[in-house]
């Protein structure tokens, strides 16, 4: 059995690829997002950009997953302690987890407040919908 020494250059180019989108995601929920108040009429283009680019992020996963799963892949890198190799994975794979800040909502600036005022998105609502939701949020 030939031995592989390195994962398939597209698995490698989509783990780069993923790597950038998701710090761009996150750089432009902090400074784009989380920065313009809710009044801004601006802010719906970029959450309409940060969702697209969360579905392509979601549909470039998916394309890793289904690459990793048909390619070759190297053995698996050893610490040389079996309890280490155990559990030295195991932050890298929670972290994703601990990502998401509830930033699919955009409520009024006092978090405090009473849920009605807070408006929650999904890539399914209507245009219209949307933004008469929108306009019901406190200045």
């Amino acid at each position: 059995m030939k031995q592989i020494l390195r994962y398939h250059p597209l698995l490698a180019t989509l783990h780069w690829v993923l790597a950038v989108l998701i710090i761009a995601e996150l750089m432009l929920g902090f400074f784009g997002l989380a920065a313009t108040p809710n009044s801004d009429p601006r802010k719906i283009g970029i959450l309409r950009v940060h969702m697209i680019g969360g579905v392509l992020i979601l549909a470039l996963m998916v394309l890793r997953f289904v690459v990793r799963m048909r390619t070759s892949r190297p053995a698996d890198a050893t610490t040389g302690y079996a309890l280490l190799d155990r559990i030295a994975d195991l932050p890298l794979r929670l972290l994703p987890a601990g990502l998401d800040d509830g930033s699919d909502r955009v409520c009024d600036r006092d978090y405090r407040r009473a849920r009605r005022d807070c408006v929650w998105f999904t890539p399914l609502s209507a245009d219209a919908e949307f933004a008469s939701l929108y306009k019901t949020l406190p200045a």
